[in-house]
């Protein structure tokens, strides 16, 4: 007693603990010392310790039989096996094959075992097997008991017995021990059995007849605390590195010492500072697998069937689909949650349900889910649960194509548009009835296109081919030509609506109406010659749908597409007026975002940017972002982001119509964008020259465009945008060249609106610019004349100034107070200050103001309007503007000098390369630099745009100062 006292204070608990690598096991280990005091006193002891399979049971009976052999106690050891809990005696067995046991005692083992084996059908104690039920015959019992007790008795040491996992041990063993323990009152015997907590009850301990108390003890493992995760980590780790990943460890293994040991391991290769997140890798894997088979078939299996049926398990069911009853299956739940498998009935973490999926065969894992759908089906569970079963087993029931199409409905509601995809695909490849297969295509069509249009192109081929053979609605249809038109295939569209407008079952009203919608897309898209084929040209055939042709009210509430076809072709082909945005703003109100809705909104929102509703237009556009957010859908984002690159275009802030179109042709790429990447591209285009970045405006205009988008209004837009980075770049040539062939290309087709294409103010601008005043002074004129007084105050106002640059003194000063005029009736100031800049120059040029010009110009300026143009850049329709003067508003004048060395430094030269080339001091061009900086009032960085605009308005000057034009 005394030595072992003294032992235990030498040795103490936490060394051993520390050196076996157990954590927070020292109550339990200091238990089973005491029970070892007790038994070297004469008591008999039993303890049972019982804790969740990879508690660290076998470690700590390992660490007390190593201390008490070095005491000098005899051990005897066993593992029961599930595999041979129906050998009789099997793990008695194992316990007296010890060279400490008395020869005589091994060989009248031997022999009784046989006697044992031979009794219950077997033919050896060595056989593995033995018949089912099978049952040791009393008297051979009551012998063996007679050994086991006289071994006790003969042992002048302490004897110490451990078994581990004693719930796979043969019932004949354990009431062997009992039998040993019971009937030894007192002797030096310590037992100890290891137990693991699972879901059947353990009825074996009960019916070996174990004694109770004081002689039984009971132990408990439970899980770590986070001290203790925390500490093994460290451990082998590091401090820091298990300080930063303890939490997210106990939640992964829940406290379990083998799935802890399993984390340490997948995070054990990253050096330095460790791991800065933890990785939950192939060891923790191998444990989680280890765990749930140590914890028997049953467990196996309901965790199993949790994997398969994720949130969706519940006990009832899982009990159904493996046919255990209910009872059972929740006792199962609550042993692998007190194992740390599982959290709530649910596993911690996605890596540990793949490990358990991964684990079954593919065959087995597709028959699961195909029954766990069917089950969740059949219980009334929500069709995208049932959908991710039938996609997870790759298989489509009868019934299951409208299930699966409902289900991608429901994952657009929700946003997810790939899993939307996949089950449409899967539906696809489920059905064998063409109808079906072409729906589901056009459905794919539709809910692909959010992502990126590109994707859906090879779609379009098997969508226009049913269509053909009738297996498409109307609505369909529709579809297929607007992504059809999307991509520029505008023959093959014709050629279709020409197929299919004969069917009988293309006569319902809402299918003619659908059909009317798509010839009004075609001829508003492609209004050259496929849209002449379908609705007629500019011989007078009515192509507005508005005409006698056009379709009923009633046809319009049928199809909602076909109201925003004829939005789209009245403002082609009439331009903006008051009732088309009366119209479009009830669009806006009627229509929430969505796969039928958002070309409706597009259109809708173009009709007011158009019309010059720029303050309304942003407040809708803004609204319906806020909606596209949650519907992740990256082509409804770039659209919205070039409406409002086009909104800053026309407001004149360049920069941030620079930024919006960026995003737009970035969250959708040019591919992506069909002959529609006209529209984001010009307005790029445009921002960036007028901010003076030519290169980077030079740089876009290479990016590849289809050729289709020329026979469109989009390519019309791209090519006068092309001409404005030419006149800013100064290829004025070009640039004419460029505005004529838009005024052509818009009278063939019937589009010669100068409210929306102001193409004789362009070229009038070009013509300014290269000295042919005469001709500019015309196109102006003609321009004017075209615009009615209503239509777009800014193209009229651009134009005003164009008009007054072509002409003389005093008409000049009458014309550009018109525009300043016209300019009040918009929604943005920003524009006033252009006309304003130019009527204090002229004023300055030629002084002679009347007392009626000095009294509007004081009304001017009181209504908030500077006297000289703003920094910035110009608008949308509008010249560049010029550069802030030295004083007021007096024209910037550089000297010789001046202008020989700014232009050397815009073109990126150094302060010490332009003095060597003007063969000048570094002083010298110093100077010269500030008086310029001073004069034009800007930086460095912005010279090149300034000097480009002082260049271009001295040219102004020029054909103001040679005389007024005058009209042929």
């Amino acid at each position: 007693m005394m030595a072992t006292t003294t032992l235990w204070k030498q040795e103490r608990a936490g060394e051993l603990l520390a050196s076996s690598g157990l954590y927070e096991r020292h109550d339990a280990l200091a238990s089973l010392f005491s029970l070892y005091r007790d038994s070297l006193e004469g008591e008999t002891r039993l303890a049972v310790v019982g804790g969740p399979v990879g508690s660290g049971k076998a470690t700590l009976l390992r660490t007390f039989a190593e201390w008490v052999t070095r005491s000098g106690a005899v051990y005897l050891s066993a593992d029961a096996s599930r595999s041979e809990r129906s050998i009789p005696f099997g793990v008695l067995a194992q316990l007296l094959r010890n060279p400490e046991i008395p020869p005589q005692i091994a060989q009248q083992t031997a022999a009784l075992l046989d006697e044992v084996s031979l009794a219950t059908g077997g033919t050896s104690a060595e056989e593995t097997r033995a018949q089912p039920g099978s049952e040791v015959p009393p008297l051979l019992f009551h012998r063996m008991c007679m050994l086991l007790l006289d071994l006790a008795q003969r042992t002048r040491r302490p004897l110490v017995i451990g078994v581990n996992d004693a719930q796979e041990a043969d019932l004949a063993t354990l009431r062997c021990l009992s039998f040993l323990t019971r009937r030894l009152q007192r002797g030096h015997l310590l037992t100890v059995l290891n137990h693991a907590v699972q879901s059947e009850p353990l009825t074996i301990l009960f019916e070996a007849e174990m004694p109770s108390e004081p002689i039984l003890c009971r132990i408990s493992l439970p899980l770590l605390t986070p001290r203790g995760v925390e500490a093994m980590l460290a451990e082998h780790l590091g401090r820091m590195t298990a300080r930063r990943l303890v939490a997210d460890a106990l939640v992964v293994s829940g406290g379990n010492p083998l799935l802890v040991n399993g984390l340490i391991e997948d995070n054990r290769a990253n050096r330095g500072d460790g791991p800065s997140a933890l990785v939950v890798g192939a060891s923790f894997k191998e444990a989680l697998l280890s765990s749930l088979y140590r914890c028997g078939q049953a467990a196996l299996e309901v965790a199993r069937e949790i994997a398969v049926l994720g949130d969706s398990a519940t006990s009832a069911l899982v009990s159904c689909l493996i046919g255990m009853d209910s009872n059972s299956v929740q006792r199962t739940i609550w042993a692998l949650d007190e194992t740390g498998v599982l959290a709530d009935g649910r596993f911690r973490h996605s890596e540990a349900k793949a490990a358990v999926l991964a684990g079954l065969a593919a065959e087995d894992r597709t028959n699961r889910h195909t029954r766990a759908a069917d089950a969740l089906f059949r219980t009334g569970a929500s069709t995208t649960e049932v959908a991710k079963h039938l996609l997870a087993a790759e298989r489509t029931p009868p019934c299951g194509v409208p299930l699966l199409r409902s289900a991608a409905e429901e994952a657009l509601a929700d946003g997810d548009v790939d899993l939307a995809l996949s089950f449409l695909r899967l539906a696809y490849l489920g059905t064998p009835v063409p109808d079906e297969q072409a729906a589901t295509v056009a459905m794919i069509v539709r809910v692909g296109w959010r992502s990126d249009p590109d994707l859906t192109t090879r779609h379009l081929p098997d969508l226009a081919d049913a269509a053909r053979h009738g297996h498409l609605m109307g609505s369909e249809v529709s579809l297929l030509v607007q992504a059809m038109l999307w991509f520029g295939q505008a023959e093959q569209v014709c050629e279709l609506l020409t197929e299919v407008a004969g069917k009988p079952d293309m006569c319902t009203p809402s299918t003619a109406a659908y059909l009317e919608a798509s010839r009004l897309w075609l001829h508003s898209v492609f209004p050259g010659t496929a849209g002449q084929q379908i609705a007629g040209g500019p011989d007078g055939t009515d192509r507005s749908g508005s005409g006698e042709g056009a379709p009923s009210a009633a046809a319009v509430s049928i199809s909602p597409s076909l109201e925003v076809a004829r939005l789209l072709t009245q403002l082609t082909m009439q331009g903006p007026t008051a009732a088309l945005v009366d119209r479009a703003e009830r669009q806006l109100r009627a229509h929430r975002l969505g796969e039928r809705s958002v070309s409706c909104l597009v259109v809708a929102l173009l009709v007011l940017i158009v019309s010059d509703r720029l303050s309304t237009a942003e407040r809708w556009c803004e609204s319906l972002c806020e909606q596209e957010e949650a519907a992740n859908a990256p082509t409804w984002h770039g659209q919205f982001a070039a409406l409002r690159a086009e909104i800053y275009l026309r407001r004149g802030n360049m920069r941030m119509a620079e930024h919006y179109a960026h995003i737009a042709l970035t969250v959708l790429p040019p591919r992506s964008w069909g002959v529609a990447v006209g529209f984001p591209l010009s307005i790029l285009i445009q921002a960036t020259a007028s901010l003076g970045k030519c290169d980077e405006a030079r740089r876009h205009l290479e990016i590849p465009v289809p050729d289709a988008m020329f026979e469109t209004p989009v390519g019309l837009r791209y090519l006068q945008a092309r001409g404005r980075c030419h006149l800013a770049d100064g290829q004025f040539h070009s640039a004419l060249e460029g505005f004529l062939t838009i005024g052509e290309l818009a009278g063939r087709w019937g589009m010669d609106l100068p409210s929306i294409l102001p193409w004789r103010t362009d070229a009038a601008q070009a013509c300014l610019a290269l000295g042919l005043k005469r001709r500019s002074w015309e196109l102006a004129t003609e321009q004017l004349a075209r615009c009615a007084t209503s239509a777009s105050p800014r193209i009229r106002a651009v134009t005003l100034r164009v008009l007054a640059a072509s002409s003389g003194p005093a008409e000049r000063s009458k014309l550009l107070r018109q525009a300043f005029e016209v300019l009040r009736q918009c929604d943005d100031r920003g524009q006033l200050a252009h006309p304003q800049y130019d009527l204090s120059w002229s004023r300055q040029m030629f002084p002679e103001p009347s007392a009626a010009e000095a009294s509007e110009d004081s009304g001017a300026s009181e209504g908030g309007v500077v006297e000289r143009a703003p920094r910035g850049a110009y608008a949308a329709d509008s010249e560049p503007e010029v550069p802030d003067g030295a004083e007021g508003a007096r024209p910037v004048v550089l000297s010789t000098a001046e202008m020989r060395v700014a232009s050397l430094a815009a073109h990126g030269l150094s302060n010490r390369e332009i003095a060597g080339k003007l063969y000048v001091t570094i002083s010298t061009v110093e100077q010269h630099l500030t008086r310029t900086y001073r004069k034009l009032r800007v930086t460095r960085s912005e010279l090149p745009r300034a000097l480009h605009r002082a260049t271009y308005r001295a040219s102004e000057r020029s054909a103001v100062g040679s005389g007024p034009a005058r009209a042929p």
